[in-house]
């Protein structure tokens, strides 16, 4: 069974969705300044190892089991990141702040049981 936080693939999405908003700033300063900084190169790179290691998670099992932990993962560490190293941040209030950390909750216990329902029937098929 695969758990959000066993896929480091999205983590690597959430690091590339970072390095995107760097790239696109640079688009706007000009064709120098983003081919001479390390921010499009460093994209390149973690977005082919994220797409490699995704590949390989979705080839080692049932599809229901690998794609609820990258759809759960890669927002989660690009906002993280998005808070921590850009410094976004989002105005809400109380209300709007409670039914976000209810999509939140529900948004993981969805994942776990989808992954736990892809892990049961793939011991069944094994099992036969």
């Amino acid at each position: 069974m695969r758990y959000f936080w066993d896929s480091p693939e999205a983590a690597l999405f959430g690091v590339a969705a970072v390095l995107t908003k760097g790239v696109v700033h640079l688009v706007g300063r000009g064709p120098v300044a983003l081919l001479t900084s390390v921010e499009p190169y460093a994209l390149i790179v973690v977005a082919v190892i994220a797409i490699s290691l995704q590949q390989s998670a979705f080839q080692v099992g049932a599809l229901q089991a690998s794609l609820p932990a990258t759809t759960v993962m890669e927002p989660m560490v690009a906002s993280l990141l998005g808070f921590v190293v850009l410094g976004e941040y989002l105005h809400a209030d109380k209300a709007v702040a409670a039914i976000l950390a209810i999509a939140l909750v529900a948004t993981v216990a969805a994942a776990i049981a989808l992954a736990r329902s892809a892990a049961d029937s793939e011991e069944m098929v094994v099992a036969k």
